[in-house]
């Protein structure tokens, strides 16, 4: 089997979607498929498989603008040339005039343009608006990668509910390929802490978070403490200008973006994860917190009750006051605690790369015997 890859999204692996991405061509590269990227410029540092089956086409087209000239140009003609048994849209993109004989299968991993659209930047929402569409018309399958988010996906475009299919991304383990060069900093955390881990960004509704924050110490009450760890996104405000105007600069550290050796350190060591966000496509931090053995508190909206399962405290992610009131639980009453984190492993094992893959690889095959 040969998949051609729109390999763009990997040019920027540090997020979710870019790890989800690797880790799923990672475990079809070692079942012996052959994946072919396909790249708008050249990465500076590809965390991809070389192998003797592993090809690379890369272009130069290096702004956001020729990305898109890219994919409906020079990619249609490479994957009309070379005529591969599918082509995969890893990430909400498909090019056009690709030959209708080439099945095409796009990832969706979130509906954010749609449903959330004031905590994106105006280019990315309308190139989403634009173009994700586009794909899933095109598509002769969709992968969806939770239930959320094909019930959002068949809310906007009940026709395309046959050929969507969910698959859940799996449990990454966490190593640091330079682990001399790993920062070690944010494993020195003292005392008990909770751990947040994403992009500053609205839709991670960290402010909401630090608000409630600020509610409980105001009246003498926040136990714990809170690591931040996230590289700044867009619309960011400065964190620690606002933990400052909070007065919590003693019960917060923000760490910025950390290594994977450094972030192993930090759900080794935190008594939970805290993921308050307004929307999430599946939510990543939720089962590589649960594998560690912790327990979440998480918003009771679009995915992540489906991925934290039993093991997640929910809470409205508008209201600071339930924020609060799922942080103290988790703090002080033990024995909610320890039925959730006895909840976690098991919740963390329902996901796995090989699950994922042979979904993926069945859906493949079963396009390909319908095209042939």
């Amino acid at each position: 089997m040969q998949i051609a890859l729109d390999a763009r999204n990997l040019l920027n692996s540090e997020n979710g979607i870019g790890r989800t991405i690797l880790c799923s061509c990672s475990e079809l590269t070692n079942r012996g498929v052959q994946l072919s990227y396909y790249w708008p410029e050249r990465p500076n540092a590809p965390h991809i498989s070389q192998t003797a089956d592993t090809q690379h086409h890369f272009s130069n087209f290096k702004s956001n603008i020729g990305r898109i000239i890219w994919s409906h140009t020079v990619l249609p003609r490479q994957i009309n040339a070379t005529r591969p048994d599918i082509f995969w849209g890893l990430a909400h993109r498909l090019p056009s005039r690709v030959d209708p004989s080439i099945p095409c299968v796009v990832t969706i991993h979130d509906l954010v343009w749609a449903k959330y659209p004031q905590t994106m930047r105006r280019t990315g929402w309308l190139a989403d608006r634009l173009l994700a569409p586009h794909a899933m018309a095109r598509a002769d399958a969709i992968i969806a990668v939770s239930h959320s988010t094909k019930r959002d996906i068949v809310e906007r475009y009940p026709a395309y509910e046959s050929k969507t299919h969910v698959v859940h991304p799996g449990v990454s383990v966490l190593t640091d390929p330079d682990e001399g060069a790993a920062t070690k900093t944010p494993a020195s955390m003292e005392g008990d802490f909770a751990l947040f881990v994403g992009t500053l960004e609205p839709r991670k509704n960290l402010a909401t978070l630090l608000e409630a924050l600020a509610l409980l110490k105001d009246k003498g009450q926040l136990t714990g403490q809170l690591c931040i760890a996230g590289g700044r996104g867009w619309r960011h405000a400065n964190i620690e200008d606002m933990i400052k105007q909070l007065d919590l600069s003693s019960h917060i550290r923000a760490v910025g973006y950390v290594s994977d050796g450094a972030l192993d350190a930090l759900y080794s060591k935190a008594r939970f994860l805290v993921m308050p966000s307004l929307y999430e496509g599946f939510g990543i931090p939720i089962i590589e917190a649960n594998h560690y053995g912790l327990p979440v508190l998480t918003s009771n909206v679009s995915s992540m009750p489906e991925a934290a399962g039993k093991s997640g405290l929910l809470i409205n992610p508008m209201d600071p006051h339930d924020i609060a009131r799922g942080w103290q639980q988790l703090w002080q009453d033990n024995e909610l605690y320890g039925s959730l984190a006895a909840e976690a492993k098991p919740n963390a094992a329902r996901f796995s790369w090989k699950q994922s893959v042979n979904k993926m690889q069945a859906l493949f095959e079963a396009l390909i015997t319908k095209h042939t």
